[in-house]
């Protein structure tokens, strides 16, 4: 009887041991996304912000906000970055637990796997300029069939595919090349879908960025009804963003690398909404 009660005891103590080093490589997962605060809308007078740099993708990114919306931008210099949002798809998730959970994203546009596009840029890059090589990239995006997948949006946990902008979308998103170069990615988001469930709603949560996540082989994808989308005004990323930011050209010390020499786009960030009462 002795032995059976020590031998609860250790199973006890293993146990709680387990659900103790769980809780903790969990709450380490958490801590380690960089945090910013969101800048409200058109309140920025320092013409040099720039936003936030991942270094690793290449990419700047600021959240701004205003009463109704939370707008995000993203903008990269580089060639390969741009290639890997442009041709491989951009998923974009959002946590409104301020996490790094999944189950809502969207996806614009889906990945091109035909590959004739890209083979087309790629017998011309040795003869073209830089410039040139990302104007061929976002043209080649236009000509695509504009697919938007969406998850987590309509609370029944299933995926729509959208033609997107001719059907409506709660996500209105916006994606141009300057003509310097710059690709600019834009989307406004709505503070009703980034928060589900009261409870949640403080004021954090969390974008997570990541290409070539193609999703092309969908069962059965639900589509919306059909209908136009409102595409109201969006701010160029780079005039906007969260405290902090540092200023300066996006180029400075950047060169324009290639698919292969750039990384996917693959980070998260928390950001927090100021209390606006």
């Amino acid at each position: 009887m002795i032995k059976e009660n020590k031998e609860a005891n250790r199973q006890t103590i293993r146990n709680y041991i387990l659900v103790y080093l769980i809780a903790l490589l969990f709450l380490s997962a958490c801590s380690t996304l960089p945090k910013y605060q969101a800048i409200r809308k058109n309140s920025i007078d320092d013409p040099d912000y720039v936003g936030f740099d991942n270094s690793d993708s290449k990419v700047r990114y600021n959240v701004q906000f205003d009463s109704l919306n939370v707008y995000l931008s993203l903008s990269t210099w580089d060639l390969g970055s741009q290639r890997n949002i442009l041709m491989a798809g951009l998923k974009v998730y959002l946590d409104e637990t301020g996490r790094k959970k999944t189950g809502k994203y969207w996806l614009y546009q889906l990945a091109d796997i035909s590959g004739g596009q890209n083979r087309d840029i790629e017998v011309k890059e040795a003869n073209i300029s830089d410039g040139d090589r990302s104007q061929q990239l976002i043209e080649s995006f236009k000509k695509r069939n504009k697919e938007l997948i969406l998850a987590g949006f309509d609370y029944t946990g299933e995926k729509q595919i959208l033609s997107y902008p001719a059907e409506r979308s709660p996500v209105e998103i916006d994606v141009t090349m300057d003509n310097s170069g710059i690709l600019n990615y834009t989307a406004v988001i709505p503070k009703t879908k980034l928060f589900d469930d009261t409870k949640h709603n403080d004021g954090i949560f969390s974008f997570g960025l990541k290409s070539g996540d193609s999703e092309r082989q969908m069962n059965n994808p639900g589509r919306s009804s059909g209908g136009g989308i409102n595409r109201g005004a969006t701010r160029r990323p780079g005039s906007g963003g969260s405290t902090g930011a540092g200023k300066g050209d996006q180029r400075s010390g950047n060169t324009r690398g290639s698919q292969r020499s750039t990384p996917p786009v693959d980070f998260w960030f928390k950001v927090v909404l100021p209390d606006e009462n």
